[in-house]
């Protein structure tokens, strides 16, 4: 059962009488095995809903809405309880933390219903049989799928499993089915680039449109590592060749892309916010430098920028504000902007990307320095929902050890552009 914990007054459940406190039982005879059967029934226009009453009563009513319409209802949240992973990836950047970080940081979880709600990437390994014919049956789509490779047993080397892992069998059953899926490669030099790469990509090209997009990513390092498998950082010549056989593959489909991170370490220019189209990817950083700056050109038509401002970036998009800085400050004359780059020494200097940049080397780098007014700082520094940072610095931290104001900025051009404006 589901219990209801609230109603929206302007839902379908609201018509139908339900309130907080009631619990959904069953739907069309089966009963609502979790939140996800929730969703199912709230994209369907006809079933039958049975619900126990807060006071114990059992009620069973015939439902018809139309497909835009939701039955508006929250539940308390027991409803799903995150599957652990079981794989022992060779990557993990979980097992490559640092101590004394905040504990859900060091959840590893790889579950398919959080790939269906939240677009979590999962591997598919710990999937039953009885789970597979359910996605199936419901339609659960989109699913978020980690890849890697499509040979076996390499697969299975990168998942650290000791039996082969084999992926293309669920991509074509979960395709059959009208099931869309997003998915990624994280590409770990000397294993899955080069020839695997493109034997990858190609398989999952002959699964397209039911896989919908890929993403090519470099693997992440950082120097906590100790009794970890032994791996390198992505060089420049393996980032260029993965860029060259995803353009290739990809031609002039929204399809595959490397991440703006490849980019960077192949020391190549991110193609145009066009070619990355539906930006299916953009959470993974394909294409996020390009939509950024097309979203600055287009709000800078008619803005008055003022004022004194520092940006506080990771090492990797150095300069790229660099380069904005230089166009902002020369066509606004009362702006002050400058660039802060914050090298991570709290995971490692070879991650340089700024959603993991942490309070205590932003401290450490900037304290005692002539610093402007403000500091701007992007919201991927944050954790979601919260103002606490990875290492759990909050933004008072920061002003009080800085003696600045700080101001939180949205991950987007526009939203940049509109933290310089003139109030």
């Amino acid at each position: 059962m589901l219990r209801i914990t609230d109603v929206n007054s302007n839902g379908v459940g609201a018509e139908l009488g339900l309130e907080a406190g009631d619990a959904l039982v069953s739907f069309d005879g089966e009963e609502f095995e979790d939140i996800l059967d929730y969703y199912y029934i709230d994209g369907e226009t006809k079933f039958t809903l049975t619900v126990k009453t807060k006071q114990g009563d059992i009620c069973t009513c015939d439902v018809e809405k139309l497909e835009t319409e939701s039955l508006g209802l929250e539940f308390d949240g027991t409803e799903l309880t995150p599957r652990r992973c079981a794989n022992k990836c060779i990557f993990c950047f979980v097992d490559q933390l640092p101590e004394g970080m905040r504990e859900t940081l060091y959840l590893k979880d790889d579950d398919w219903k959080l790939s269906f709600i939240c677009g979590n990437y999962v591997t598919l390994t710990n999937v039953t049989e009885k789970e597979i014919e359910r996605i199936v049956k419901r339609g659960f789509s989109p699913l978020y799928i980690s890849v890697h490779a499509t040979d076996a047993n390499i697969r299975a080397k990168l998942l650290g499993r000791k039996k082969p892992a084999p992926v293309i069998p669920y991509l074509k059953r979960f395709g059959d089915a009208g099931i869309v899926m997003h998915t990624q490669i994280v590409m770990v030099g000397g294993i899955n680039d080069g020839d695997v790469l493109e034997q990858t990509l190609n398989d999952l090209n002959t699964l397209y449109p039911s896989v919908r997009s890929v993403s090519v990513v470099p693997v992440g390092l950082t120097g906590h590592r100790d009794g970890l498998y032994p791996l390198t950082e992505i060089s420049k010549e393996t980032a260029e060749r993965a860029i060259d056989i995803t353009e290739k593959i990809n031609g002039d489909r929204d399809w595959c892309y490397c991440s703006d991170e490849m980019y960077i370490i192949a020391e190549r220019t991110p193609k145009s916010a066009e070619y990355y189209g539906n930006n299916y990817q953009l959470e993974n950083g394909v294409g996020m430098i390009p939509a950024f700056l097309r979203g600055i050109e287009t709000s800078l038509k008619g803005s008055e920028l003022v004022g004194d401002y520092g940006v506080v970036t990771g090492k990797a998009t150095e300069k790229m504000f660099s380069d904005i800085c230089v166009k902002l400050t020369s066509e606004n004359p009362e702006l002050k902007l400058k660039v802060y780059p914050i090298i991570n020494n709290f995971f490692g200097t070879s991650i340089t990307v700024s959603g993991l940049v942490t309070g205590r080397d932003i401290i450490t780098q900037l304290k005692g320095k002539d610093l402007p007014e403000t500091l701007l700082l992007p919201r991927v520094m944050f954790k979601e929902f919260e103002i606490v940072m990875l290492d759990g610095t909050t933004v008072e931290d920061l002003e009080r050890e800085l003696k600045v104001k700080v101001k939180i900025t949205e991950t987007s051009g526009e939203k940049f552009i509109d933290a310089l404006k003139k109030e």
